[in-house]
């Protein structure tokens, strides 16, 4: 032994899966959502969706970017696979949950582009604001899913 206390809470690799539970609701959430907007498909030309279009069209990108630059930000350091995270104890229980805090922050950043995008279709906006929040939510996603290195994870 080594004097170290053990970690209080989930060890990291409970810890990924939970990112991965946490994720995939997230995912299935918003694939639920974008379905019914597409039975529930409101009249063409709204005044208000098009406008609307614009600023999603902005904010997408915008979205993906910031949450890929957050969760990249909020790390104190990628861990090495292999090592556990630093500190042990305490230091690594405190390191999983920022870890973890900064995967559900920058999902929502993500899941924030695609409702807009979803509402703006469902206001009558173009067709394309459904479908590309869907595939710009999938583009972040992938950029900030859970990896097992960023756990420390082999």
């Amino acid at each position: 032994m080594n004097g170290e206390a053990p970690p209080s809470g989930p060890s990291a690799a409970q810890y990924h899966m939970m990112m991965w539970v946490v994720l995939g609701s997230m995912l299935v959430g918003l694939a639920v959502f974008a379905a019914v907007a597409a039975f529930l498909r409101p009249a063409e030309g709204s005044e208000v969706g098009n406008p609307l279009a614009l600023v999603w069209m902005v904010f997408a990108p915008l979205s993906v970017l910031s949450a890929w630059l957050f969760q990249s930000r909020a790390w104190a350091g990628p861990a090495r696979p292999g090592d556990g995270l630093r500190g042990g104890g305490e230091a690594e229980a405190a390191q999983l949950r920022r870890r973890g805090t900064a995967h559900i922050v920058a999902w929502a950043l993500v899941e924030g582009q695609a409702m807009l995008g979803i509402v703006t279709y469902l206001l009558g906006g173009p067709s394309f604001t459904l479908w590309g929040a869907l595939l710009v939510a999938a583009v972040g996603f992938a950029l900030t899913a859970p990896k097992r290195a960023s756990f420390g994870l082999r």
